[in-house]
């Protein structure tokens, strides 16, 4: 969700599948110095350029890959993107998402389901 909030495509749940923005990721990892530990860094998906999806059930595990931004502009452009249904590559992308942003219209809920 980088580029001007204007030209950005808001979540939608107008069709069977629904698409919803992932507005905050949360990354835990191993601190080796100056402490061993672990922490946990929380960052909105606009400090963030990379460009993935990934399905809300573990019971169908996608996680897609691109080279496309989510924006009006960028409707026509080419690009590609990859998809490729993976349990455990599904469980770390879905892990990285913190809060989406809810449709228009409806209420945030915690959408992932991290096991079947």
């Amino acid at each position: 969700m980088n580029g001007p909030h204007a030209d950005l495509m808001k979540s939608n749940c107008s069709l069977a599948y629904h698409v919803q923005n992932v507005r905050d990721i949360s990354v835990t990892a191993e601190r080796v110095t100056p402490t061993v530990g672990r922490t946990t860094i929380t960052f909105k998906s606009s400090e963030d350029h990379s460009k993935w999806a990934v399905s809300e059930d573990a019971a169908r595990p996608w996680v897609c890959v691109g080279d496309i931004n989510r924006m009006l502009t960028q409707e026509e452009r080419g690009g590609g993107t990859v998809c490729r249904w993976d349990a455990v590559l599904w469980r770390l992308y879905s892990q990285l998402v913190a809060a989406v942003e809810p449709c228009p219209g409806k209420q945030p809920v915690n959408v992932y389901r991290r096991r079947p």
